[in-house]
């Protein structure tokens, strides 16, 4: 797997052996060439990060900072080593469940990230829970990005998605083979802004 475009371009990153899905050069390009202007200088998190690729590509693409999490160490691992090849500056990895990492996150009033990307499991092992479901219905999701920012969500093309209309926005959403990918923004009818 590699970088696709920016100061990192063309440079190869290792990937997990563990359960990640990375996310394919064709829809990481989709991804990037939607949010555009978006990512020079932008704060951003990647959530569920397993080998980083997203982040790291924003980061090669001039985003300011990223912040990567996963709650697997072998991942945590692999984006520190992906990190350090890359030689991108801006990097943070943070090992741990993502619910609460965005709590702490929120606790801590660690600002807004311009952009988000998660890409949960699509089935996870022990429950058949929908995680792209619940970190779109995950209240500090929406309060730690900033006003304009965008939530990028990978899911399963067989998953049905609610969208709380008094939270969030779609932009755009599309299918790639067994991806779907849906661009969501804060609808700005939430109370708490």
């Amino acid at each position: 797997m590699r970088i696709i475009s920016g100061m990192a371009g063309g440079l190869s990153i290792d990937v997990p052996r563990s359960v990640t899905r990375p996310t394919t050069d064709k829809v990481r390009q989709a991804i990037f060439s939607m949010l555009g202007e978006m990512v020079p200088g932008a704060r951003v998190i990647d959530l569920f990060a397993g080998s980083g690729a997203l982040g790291l590509e924003a980061l090669s693409r001039g985003a300011e900072t990223c912040l990567f999490v996963d709650e697997q160490r072998q991942a945590c691992d692999v984006i520190r080593r992906n990190l350090g090849r890359v030689r991108l500056e801006g990097g943070e990895v943070r090992c741990g469940m993502v619910n609460r990492v965005l709590a702490d996150l929120k606790k801590g009033q660690q600002g807004a990230f311009d952009i988000v990307f998660a890409d949960p499991p699509y089935q996870h092992e022990r429950t058949a829970q929908n995680w792209a479901q619940l970190s779109l219905d995950n209240p500090d999701l929406a309060e730690l990005l900033s006003p304009d920012g965008a939530l990028i969500l990978e899911y399963g093309a067989g998953t049905s998605l609610q969208v709380d209309s008094s939270r969030w926005l779609m932009v755009k959403e599309k299918e790639y083979g067994g991806t779907k990918v849906c661009w969501l923004k804060k609808s700005g009818l939430d109370a708490h802004h």
